[in-house]
């Protein structure tokens, strides 16, 4: 199982659904004019692709870890072809999002002066995901 992945809850427990979003796999795409698009597409808890509609909190880290929320301000961050923008949470920083009936969402960030960042999924228990280094040039 890869790092950052929980287990669903067993069958008896409360929150156990059959729609239980367990994990994320990121696609981080190239940089063009200081964008770089990053996919998400939600898993269940044995890491196979999720064909239902979820929601997720994302922040964009400094860090590989996502320990922090990133100190720099982006020029821009939004929504690409997948997924609905839910709510800005920090400006240029933190969003939620709802994936598509796909489990999918993808994001544009932006940053003119170019740098390196990691997009942090927050999944339903507080555990997060993140994503491969976010290079822009």
């Amino acid at each position: 199982m890869p790092a950052g992945i929980n287990r669903a809850p067993a069958k008896e427990a409360p929150h156990y659904a059959s729609n239980y979003v367990g994990g994320a796999k990121f696609t981080v795409g190239a940089s063009a004019s200081h964008i770089v698009n990053v996919a998400v597409q939600l898993c269940d808890a044995n890491f196979n692709a999720q064909k239902v509609l979820g929601v997720v909190d994302v922040y964009i880290s400094d860090n590989s870890d996502g320990h922090t929320l990133t100190a720099a301000t982006l020029d821009a961050l939004g929504i690409g072809t997948n997924g609905v923008l839910l709510a800005t949470l920090t400006s240029l920083k933190a969003l939620k999002i709802l994936a598509n009936a796909s489990g999918q969402f993808d994001l544009n960030v932006q940053k003119n002066a170019g740098g390196t960042y990691y997009l942090v999924v927050v999944m339903w228990d507080g555990t997060i995901l993140v994503s491969p280094a976010i290079v822009i040039t």
